[in-house]
């Protein structure tokens, strides 16, 4: 762990979270992922200090290295960021992903999706309920790539 004082000098600190629901014989999917996770992180200038994969469904968040991660950025560690490559990699499933986020929030670190625009990231992390609007965004996401348009006028609930 490290002092207040060491914490000025260093830069920011991220892990990278992967999940993939099969093996990757030739490694062209986790090296890309692997990638895509380490450009993000230099632009937010962080330095990854540890990666965490797991093969297989995201149907529950009793996952070996989803929890193993989760206990590694206990509040204390100072870990800044957890960078995935999207949303989808934490969970499918809006009750997982949800339990998932708040428990990398209570750590005092950040779930960032690589694979989002950083101006997106950073517009949202300065709204107070910027996490509730990442996951209505990404609920919201059609699985291929399109956008669902917004329903405006009548508002109220079921």
């Amino acid at each position: 762990m490290r002092s207040k004082q060491d914490s000025r000098n260093e830069l920011p600190r991220a892990v990278t979270y992967l999940r993939f629901s099969h093996v990757d014989l030739g490694g062209n999917i986790i090296a890309a992922a692997r990638e895509l996770c380490e450009r993000r992180a230099n632009e937010l200038g962080a330095r990854v200090v540890a990666e965490y994969i797991d093969i297989g469904p995201d149907l529950s968040d009793d996952r070996d290295q989803l929890g193993l991660m989760l206990d590694d950025i206990a509040p204390g560690e100072e870990i800044d960021y957890v960078i995935v490559p999207d949303h989808s990699t934490i969970a499918k499933d809006m009750h997982v992903y949800t339990r998932v986020a708040w428990r990398i929030q209570q750590a005092k670190a950040k779930l960032v999706a690589a694979s989002s625009p950083l101006d997106q990231y950073q517009a949202m992390c300065a709204h107070p309920l910027g996490l509730m609007q990442a996951v209505a965004d990404w609920a919201n996401e059609d699985p291929r790539g399109e956008s669902h348009p917004k329903v405006e006028g009548e508002g109220g609930t079921l």
